[in-house]
Protein backbone atom coordinates (compact mmCIF):
# COMPACT_ATOMS: atom_id res chain seq x y z
CA UNK A 1 0.00 0.00 0.00
CA UNK A 2 1.28 3.26 -1.09
CA UNK A 3 1.42 6.42 1.65
CA UNK A 4 -0.96 9.21 1.17
CA UNK A 5 0.18 12.02 -0.54
CA UNK A 6 0.63 15.35 1.61
CA UNK A 7 -2.13 17.06 0.35
CA UNK A 8 -4.68 14.27 0.94
CA UNK A 9 -3.01 13.96 4.53
CA UNK A 10 -5.01 15.65 7.77
CA UNK A 11 -2.96 18.70 8.67
CA UNK A 12 -1.23 18.82 12.18
CA UNK A 13 -0.04 21.41 15.09
CA UNK A 14 2.12 21.09 17.81
CA UNK A 15 2.17 23.24 21.12
CA UNK A 16 4.77 23.37 23.08
CA UNK A 17 3.59 24.08 26.69
CA UNK A 18 6.48 24.92 29.47
CA UNK A 19 6.03 22.75 32.58
CA UNK A 20 5.57 24.40 35.78
CA UNK A 21 7.32 24.39 38.72
CA UNK A 22 10.70 24.44 36.85
CA UNK A 23 13.11 21.27 37.38
CA UNK A 24 9.61 18.79 37.24
CA UNK A 25 9.85 16.51 34.44
CA UNK A 26 7.11 13.92 34.20
CA UNK A 27 6.53 10.99 32.96
CA UNK A 28 5.25 11.41 28.89
CA UNK A 29 2.50 8.66 29.56
CA UNK A 30 1.07 10.45 32.63
CA UNK A 31 1.28 13.68 31.16
CA UNK A 32 -0.59 11.81 28.14
CA UNK A 33 -3.47 10.74 30.55
CA UNK A 34 -3.16 14.03 32.62
CA UNK A 35 -3.91 16.06 29.01
CA UNK A 36 -6.25 13.82 27.70
CA UNK A 37 -7.94 13.81 30.69
CA UNK A 38 -8.15 17.57 30.92
CA UNK A 39 -9.53 18.32 27.22
CA UNK A 40 -12.01 15.40 27.63
CA UNK A 41 -13.43 16.71 30.73
CA UNK A 42 -13.34 20.32 29.52
CA UNK A 43 -14.72 19.48 25.95
CA UNK A 44 -16.35 16.30 25.80
CA UNK A 45 -15.70 13.25 24.73
CA UNK A 46 -16.56 14.04 20.75
CA UNK A 47 -14.67 17.29 20.90
CA UNK A 48 -11.91 15.61 22.40
CA UNK A 49 -12.07 13.32 19.48
CA UNK A 50 -11.88 16.08 16.63
CA UNK A 51 -8.78 17.41 18.85
CA UNK A 52 -7.05 14.23 18.23
CA UNK A 53 -4.47 15.24 21.09
CA UNK A 54 -1.14 13.22 21.76
CA UNK A 55 1.93 14.44 23.73
CA UNK A 56 4.86 13.92 21.47
CA UNK A 57 7.69 14.54 23.43
CA UNK A 58 8.87 15.92 27.15
CA UNK A 59 12.02 17.53 26.66
CA UNK A 60 13.34 19.07 29.45
CA UNK A 61 11.18 21.65 31.38
CA UNK A 62 9.11 21.41 27.76
CA UNK A 63 6.16 19.48 26.52
CA UNK A 64 5.62 19.01 22.53
CA UNK A 65 1.59 18.26 22.63
CA UNK A 66 0.13 17.21 18.97
CA UNK A 67 -3.58 18.23 17.72
CA UNK A 68 -5.41 19.08 14.43
CA UNK A 69 -5.05 22.12 12.44
CA UNK A 70 -7.90 24.46 13.58
CA UNK A 71 -7.87 22.88 17.44
CA UNK A 72 -5.14 24.61 18.87
CA UNK A 73 -6.54 27.46 20.59
CA UNK A 74 -8.84 24.69 22.25
CA UNK A 75 -6.01 22.63 23.48
CA UNK A 76 -4.14 24.95 24.96
CA UNK A 77 -7.18 26.41 27.16
CA UNK A 78 -7.25 22.83 27.99
CA UNK A 79 -3.48 22.85 28.89
CA UNK A 80 -4.11 25.43 31.38
CA UNK A 81 -6.53 23.25 33.24
CA UNK A 82 -4.38 20.54 34.24
CA UNK A 83 -3.01 20.89 37.72
CA UNK A 84 -1.20 17.32 38.37
CA UNK A 85 0.26 14.66 36.72
CA UNK A 86 1.78 11.13 38.42
CA UNK A 87 0.77 12.44 41.85
CA UNK A 88 2.83 15.69 41.44
CA UNK A 89 1.41 19.24 40.97
CA UNK A 90 2.26 20.52 37.40
CA UNK A 91 0.47 23.39 35.64
CA UNK A 92 1.25 23.32 31.63
CA UNK A 93 2.15 27.50 30.20
CA UNK A 94 1.49 27.47 26.46
CA UNK A 95 4.47 28.96 24.72
CA UNK A 96 3.81 28.27 21.07
CA UNK A 97 1.96 27.16 18.50
CA UNK A 98 3.83 25.62 14.50
CA UNK A 99 3.51 23.06 11.94
CA UNK A 100 6.76 21.25 12.58
CA UNK A 101 8.00 19.38 15.62
CA UNK A 102 11.40 21.05 14.62
CA UNK A 103 11.07 24.84 14.66
CA UNK A 104 9.30 23.77 18.22
CA UNK A 105 12.56 22.16 19.44
CA UNK A 106 14.49 25.28 17.64
CA UNK A 107 12.41 27.74 20.39
CA UNK A 108 13.50 25.55 22.92
CA UNK A 109 17.25 25.17 22.09
CA UNK A 110 16.66 29.04 21.91
CA UNK A 111 18.04 29.41 18.44
CA UNK A 112 15.79 30.92 15.49
CA UNK A 113 15.98 34.69 16.42
CA UNK A 114 14.51 33.88 20.02
CA UNK A 115 10.89 33.37 18.07
CA UNK A 116 11.51 29.46 17.25
CA UNK A 117 10.94 30.54 13.59
CA UNK A 118 14.00 30.77 10.93
CA UNK A 119 13.26 33.86 9.10
CA UNK A 120 9.73 33.31 8.56
CA UNK A 121 7.25 35.98 8.74
CA UNK A 122 4.06 36.04 11.47
CA UNK A 123 1.01 37.10 10.10
CA UNK A 124 -1.59 36.01 13.14
CA UNK A 125 -1.23 36.49 16.91
CA UNK A 126 -3.92 34.55 18.36
CA UNK A 127 -4.87 36.99 21.37
CA UNK A 128 -6.39 34.69 23.72
CA UNK A 129 -4.10 32.16 24.20
CA UNK A 130 -0.53 34.22 22.90
CA UNK A 131 0.50 32.03 20.33
CA UNK A 132 2.54 32.83 17.77
CA UNK A 133 1.64 31.02 14.83
CA UNK A 134 3.58 31.14 11.72
CA UNK A 135 2.01 32.23 8.21
CA UNK A 136 3.97 29.47 5.65
CA UNK A 137 3.03 26.97 8.01
CA UNK A 138 -0.13 26.82 7.63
Amino acid sequence: MTPRPPTLREKRRYVLARIDPHGTVPDPKELYYAVHEAVTSLWGDAAGALIHVAVIAVEGEYAIVRCRRGTERELAIALSTVVSCGGRRVALRTVAASGTIESLRERIAGTGAGTGCTGRMHDRWDDLCGLLVCRSED
